[in-house]
């Protein structure tokens, strides 16, 4: 298992954070230095007390087949603790999630939280110099 931190999880990017009632678009830029495996963890950002995901979309370049779940990490980082939606497709494309449980979760809303991805299924992988981006519909409660 490795932790793969976004451009914004790694203090290369910024994000947008919502200021007011209303979906706020926070695209969060994923390079792959190499090819991920199964049960890999994708550290995208840390949301502020107050702020929940209300829609996801993924906008992909990789190669081969990448599923995932997004959700809250664990405090170690190592695994989904909290599951926002899973079975979301990364391959080549647009994917938007189903919204079965994107946001749903409130009960961790009064703390800061870190967001990310575990890559669920890998099958021959072709992410290096590929293009993930992660857009988080964000609101404020």
């Amino acid at each position: 298992m490795s932790l793969i931190k976004s451009e914004v999880a790694a203090g290369r990017d910024n994000t947008k954070v919502p200021t007011c009632v209303g979906i706020t678009s926070a695209p969060v830029r994923v390079e792959f230095a190499v090819n991920p495996a199964a049960n890999d963890i994708v550290e995208l950002e840390t949301l502020e007390p107050g702020v929940l995901v209300a829609d996801v979309r993924i906008i992909s370049g990789l190669g081969g087949t990448v599923e995932a779940t997004l959700g809250e990490l664990n405090a170690a980082g190592t695994d989904v603790a909290v599951v926002y939606e899973a079975g979301l497709s990364l391959a080549a494309g647009v994917t938007r999630g189903a919204g079965t449980g994107v946001g749903l979760t409130t009960a961790n809303a009064k703390q800061s939280r870190v967001i990310g991805l575990k890559l669920t299924t890998v099958t021959t992988p072709d992410t290096v110099g590929k293009p993930l981006i992660v857009e988080l519909g964000l609101i404020r409660q």
